[in-house]
């Protein structure tokens, strides 16, 4: 039996200087010696495992693309064999159907009919001559041998205009609303209407061809008692239809005002989470995961750690955004055309805080499309490649996520900014640049600030604007930027210099957001920090507000005063470890004196891939007998790895490191660090299992009573990062209890 550490003790903590917490509306300043925390999501470890083959009929074939899931089955489907499958263990398959067509949707209604639509071919329907899809039911699709109703309409058949998908049918309130997903550039489209759980259709909106491209997402909003359907793509094709007579009819797009057109990105999903006038969604562009307000129309985003990863809009999709008790959901789809960064499912109990809890570690595939369901106590999901023509099974546990109050711990640092550069509190507006972009406004902003009394804004109509800062820097070393940024209209842009590999994308939001770049390697005696905005169309709006400046040497911490030093946080406890049988064992335990482990999780302030420049090294922790026998954890990013490092008698012993692991900022990363007589055994799990390194040797001496250190045995080399979970140290900020962690005390 493993044993934990236990028993902590003479918990410290110490900052000799002023610092700065971000509340998400404003920096408020914190004293001397206060420690800072700050409200995080904490996931799970994902078990997932990608299946690419499937047994289907005893024999192995290509995975299937599963869709849904019945009472007591799993249901998928094969474009190439143009069969449909199902099984009763999401192991092996059956065929239940032949020669269903290439294309193939299913739909569980709330009764547990399962609808079925297809490929009809070209025939002649509504006096059009077109390839047209047929609808099929089912009331006892769990039966051996299910039965067949195909939707009639008069004395024939009811077809539909184009195949509907995943996220273009929705039920709610009474009724299914399927909008066609199919092409409307040659041929009208439609919005059906079914009553009766999808035993009859009608058709409640027609459009003409060549006015959209295609219909995208269907959703209802509870609280407005709102149907929601929206178009794409491309501009002039991006638009909104609502519903308020519960789909009966719908009104004209709504066109008035650029955001609204905009449509919060082309929405592929709609999720109401409970908000009296927003509804979440998920983007077919650079949004991610957003909320759209249906009565002020603004949109915003939710979820900011995607855009920091991977340095492309086309890598900010997510096309699959679901809820599953009680917890969130956000599926990344990367969707570039060269390469593909290892998608990330993320996850959230309140649609508010996100962090990651599974990695797609498959180079060949985008991302997670469909999400079948939870069968067999696992949830299991379709995962495609960028083209979405090959699948793999993605079958994983539900994710355990829960928000708590964690610790921030960073290293010392000074802003480059001056005082004047790092706040819009004092200086001439002329000493902002827009970098020849020619705003119709650019003024200071005494309505609205970040840090201070005012904020810097710009806006421009019909195209780009830009507003930034030069800061001086010392050659040859690394430095991030980091700003607080608001706006309207389309996207935004952050870097440091003219360099692309430390451009950062997100959405601009009506609301303050946070925003650094990559780790930039000064080419000059000064660097520009600037941000860039785009209209989402040519003939839209542009307009950001700034504030809140800061260009640190990596690491950085949140923000303080140019030209200040904020101090370092020292953090330290003390525990028992290994072989005090009295402090170890509980009640009625067992106990095993021969190995011990140690178990946190933290949070990173940025991702690995946007600090390879830095060649330092990053520590974690240091477990400290005394000056001459300790081992540390710590993280090289120019290798992408982390490391376990011994001194034994005042001697470097043996390093051992892990594979390269990728992470994200704010993501869960897991760390297990377990002593036995073979060494000390580094584990680390970040949006996958645990990836353990060889045994390293440490000191006997590793028992009894330890000092934890945050960071290298002196407190110095932190990587900036919150403590998301150590032990009892951390508390919960959930309504649902306090944190449990993955371990036994």
């Amino acid at each position: 039996m493993t044993t934990d550490m236990r028993d902590i003790t003479d918990a410290t903590f110490e900052r000799n200087s002023v610092a700065f917490q971000d509340t998400g509306s404003t920096l408020e300043q914190v004293s001397v010696d206060e420690a800072r925390t700050r409200t995080v999501a904490v996931a799970s470890v994902s078990d997932g495992v990608m299946r690419a083959t499937d047994t289907i009929n005893g024999e192995d074939a290509a995975a299937i693309r599963v869709i849904c899931t019945t009472d007591g089955h799993i249901w998928g489907h094969n474009s190439t064999t143009e069969k449909l499958y199902r099984s009763e263990d999401g192991d092996t398959w059956n065929v239940v159907l032949t020669s269903v067509s290439a294309t193939l949707h299913l739909f569980v209604t709330s009764t547990g009919r399962l609808i079925r639509w297809q490929s009809a071919g070209i025939l002649t329907y509504r006096d059009i001559t077109k390839t047209w899809y047929s609808c099929y039911y089912s009331d006892n699709p769990d039966a051996d041998t299910p039965t067949w109703t195909q939707v009639p309409d008069g004395g024939g058949y009811y077809y539909f205009g184009g195949l509907p998908t995943d996220w273009s049918v929705h039920e709610a309130n009474g009724v299914i609303v399927s909008a066609e997903y199919g092409s409307v550039i040659t041929y009208p489209g439609y919005i059906n209407r079914s009553t009766d759980g999808g035993a009859t259709w009608s058709v409640v909106h027609t459009e003409q061809a060549g006015v959209i491209g295609h219909y995208h997402a269907v959703g209802y909003h509870v609280a407005k008692n709102m149907w929601l359907c929206n178009t794409g793509d491309g501009d002039g094709k991006r638009y909104l239809l609502v519903s308020t007579d519960n789909g009966a009819t719908w009104a004209d797009y709504i066109v008035t005002d650029p955001r609204t057109q905009d449509n919060a990105n082309q929405v592929t999903r709609y999720v109401d989470y409970g908000h009296p006038t927003r509804i979440l969604c998920g983007s077919d562009s650079y949004g991610a995961v957003i909320w759209l307000d249906l009565e002020t129309w603004d949109v915003g985003q939710v979820l900011t750690h995607w855009e920091n990863q991977i340095l492309d809009s086309n890598s900010m999709f997510c096309f699959l955004l679901f809820k599953y008790a009680n917890v969130y959901y956000a599926c990344q789809m990367d969707n570039r055309s060269a390469g593909n960064g290892k998608a990330v499912i993320s996850v959230s109990e309140d649609a508010e805080h996100w962090t990651v809890y599974h990695r797609i570690n498959n180079t060949s595939l985008a991302g997670a499309r469909y999400f079948a369901g939870y069968f067999n106590g696992k949830l299991h999901l379709a995962v495609s490649d960028r083209l979405m023509t090959t699948y793999q099974h993605l079958i994983i546990s539900p994710a355990t996520v829960q928000n708590v109050t964690a610790r921030i711990i960073e290293p010392a640092a000074t802003n480059q900014c001056n005082e004047e550069q790092s706040s819009a509190e004092t200086g001439l507006i002329t000493n902002w640049s827009d970098g020849g972009t020619s705003p119709d406004v650019k003024e200071f902003d005494s309505t609205t600030a970040y840090h201070g009394s005012r904020s810097v804004h710009v806006k421009k109509t019909g195209g780009p604007t830009q507003i930034g800062r030069g800061a001086d820097a010392t050659t040859g070393v690394p430095y991030i930027g980091r700003i607080r940024v608001k706006g309207k209209t389309g996207e935004g842009l952050i870097h440091l210099g003219e360099a692309t590999n430390d451009r950062q994308r997100f959405l601009l939001s009506p609301e303050w957001k946070d925003y650094f770049t990559g780790v930039r390697v000064a080419p000059a005696a000064a660097l520009t920090f600037a941000v860039l905005v785009y209209p989402r169309n040519s003939d839209d709006i542009a307009e950001v507000w700034v504030d809140a400046m800061a260009l640190y040497p990596f690491p950085c911490p949140f923000w303080h005063i140019g030209g200040v030093t904020k101090e370092k946080d020292e953090y330290s406890y003390k525990v028992w470890a290994g072989q005090d049988a009295i402090r170890l064992r509980k009640e009625g335990e067992s106990f095993n004196a021969t190995y011990w482990q140690d178990e946190f999780a933290f949070h990173p302030h940025i991702g690995s891939h946007l600090i390879t420049a830095y060649t330092g090294k990053l520590y974690l922790r240091t477990y400290k007998v005394d000056d001459n026998n300790y081992s540390s954890v710590y993280y090289k990013a120019d290798d992408g790895k982390f490391y376990i490092e011994s001194v034994i008698g005042g001697a470097d012993a043996v390093v051992e490191a892990t594979a390269a692991t990728a992470f994200l900022s704010d993501a869960t990363v897991w760390v297990k660090v377990v002593k036995d007589a073979d060494g000390l055994t580094l584990s680390i799990a970040s949006g996958s299992p645990y990836i353990d390194s060889d045994p390293v040797a440490c000191a006997d001496t590793l028992w009894g009573e330890l000092e934890i250190i945050s960071g290298d045995v002196n407190g110095d080399g932190l990587m900036p990062h919150t403590l998301s979970s150590d032990r009892r140290l951390i508390t919960s900020s959930s309504s649902s209890g306090g944190y449990r962690s993955r371990y036994s005390r």
